[in-house]
């Protein structure tokens, strides 16, 4: 599994019901919350962008990891414990410019970023198709947008019994195929990454794609 940087545990704060961040620390349930970001990362490959949005950052876990790989990092959320995770960045070294605001209404300028990530994010959105549009608004041609999001199925509703985070039929709003099709209507897909990798799809617990962002999307 690709190595990934987290932040000290003493530097981080959950900041709502369904952010996971202390599960990242925990035995055992730690390999399976940090493969979901080495997935990501495993996309974004050894590339260096100019300006990289993690777009959901909750309480910032995947932060330091993005930060080694972008000169600039930039992060949205809904949450208003922005203090917080802005104060951990800056115990990690880590230089990033943090907003709340929505994947559906980011505020950023047309083709800004060159680069975006969001981990386990958009099955929680209520408008999919809006999120999806705007992370085409904001991305110029040729950027790469790297999306993460669980499988559905009887494992992981029993990953989330066992970690006691929300009842996922009770908090997702889409389902991996949802976000599937939503991204191949605004975006290429490069390349599609699966855990575990050597079962159907209708049995994993999680995906990553790379997409990238077309001249006409």
């Amino acid at each position: 599994m690709t190595s990934i940087r987290l932040p000290n545990r003493s530097h981080v704060t959950m900041t709502g019901e369904t952010d996971p961040i202390r599960y990242h620390y925990q035995p055992i349930i730690r390999y399976f919350m940090n493969k979901r970001l080495a997935m990501g990362a495993e996309l974004l490959g050894l590339r260096r962008f100019r300006r990289l949005l993690d777009a959901g950052y909750g309480g910032g876990v995947f932060l330091p990891e993005l930060a080694n790989r972008a000169d600039e990092l930039y992060g949205i959320d809904l949450h208003p414990h922005v203090d917080a995770v802005q104060r951990m960045a800056a115990l990690e070294g880590v230089r990033v410019e943090l907003r709340q605001a929505s994947i559906c209404q980011t505020g950023f300028p047309d083709a800004f970023f060159d680069a975006v990530v969001s981990i386990s994010v958009l099955e929680f959105v209520d408008d999919l198709a809006g999120a999806i549009q705007e992370l085409a608004r904001i991305t110029a041609p040729g950027a790469t947008v790297v999306l993460g999001f669980p499988g559905e199925n009887a494992m992981t509703a029993a990953g989330y019994r066992l970690a006691r985070t929300p009842d996922p039929r009770r908090v997702h709003r889409a389902t991996y195929e949802d976000i599937f099709r939503a991204a191949n209507r605004r975006f290429t897909q490069r390349r599609v990454v699966k855990f575990p990798a050597f079962v159907p799809d209708k049995f994993a617990l999680f995906f990553a794609g790379e997409f990238e962002r077309g001249e006409a999307s």
